[in-house]
């Protein structure tokens, strides 16, 4: 499995099947295998490279825990495998990582080869037909997605680019973008047109669907 894609499919699961926020607090401690300085000693802020380690903090929002459901346990296994040192499952049902800053910046490159390459598998899949490009920015903020607009109305495959958010929004968190300001857009670009006809800004759209409103 690609290294973060355990985050993606765990929070993929209870955003669908909208579970609620957890209320536990626990905290793991995983060994890196590397030499490191104490605790005492480093300083560590929120996605700071210029510092020793690095915390990311994925917000509640985002994750909507529920409470008992997620095996911590699993997930810091998981991270150790990255180099990530520390996993706290938080109170307001955020979870925090802490890692090395080598570590983080091999995590970033690995977020963003399993991005582009879940992109290029979408767009040759044969099940998603109606999707023939998907242009990111730099940053993973907009996405310009061309598709047979007709066949696109008439079928599921929006959903195939769901992923695709998630992986996008994860992107910016861990590259430092502010919990409050972290957006992937999707703009439907109809192939013969050029024109833009539809568009859906994750996280936004969750909260739409939850009241009843537009489409994910």
């Amino acid at each position: 499995m690609k290294k973060y894609l355990f985050l993606l499919i765990i929070i993929a699961i209870f955003i669908l099947t909208s579970c609620a926020n957890s209320n536990n607090n626990e905290t793991t401690n995983v060994e890196s295998g590397e030499n490191e300085q104490s605790d005492s000693n480093e300083e560590s802020v929120e996605v700071d490279k210029n510092l020793l380690s690095v915390e990311v903090t994925i917000p509640a929002n985002l994750l909507e825990l529920d409470d008992g459901e997620v095996d911590i346990d699993e997930i810091t296994e998981e991270a150790k495998e990255q180099g990530i040192k520390k996993v706290t499952q938080n109170d307001d049902g955020s979870i925090t990582y802490k890692m090395t800053k080598s570590a983080h910046k091999d995590f970033m490159q690995e977020m963003k080869e399993d991005l582009n390459e879940n992109i290029d598998e979408i767009v040759s899949n044969d099940e998603y037909t109606s999707i023939k490009k998907i242009n990111p920015n730099k940053k993973f903020t907009k996405f310009d997605v061309v598709v047979d607009r007709e066949k696109f109305e008439n079928n599921f495959d929006g959903f195939a680019v769901l992923g695709v958010g998630f992986g996008a929004m994860f992107y910016q968190l861990f590259d430092g973008v502010d919990e409050n300001d972290y957006k992937a857009t999707f703009n439907y670009v109809d192939e013969d047109t050029e024109e833009v006809f539809d568009s859906v800004t994750y996280p936004e759209a969750f909260d739409e669907n939850e009241n009843g409103e537009g489409d994910l």
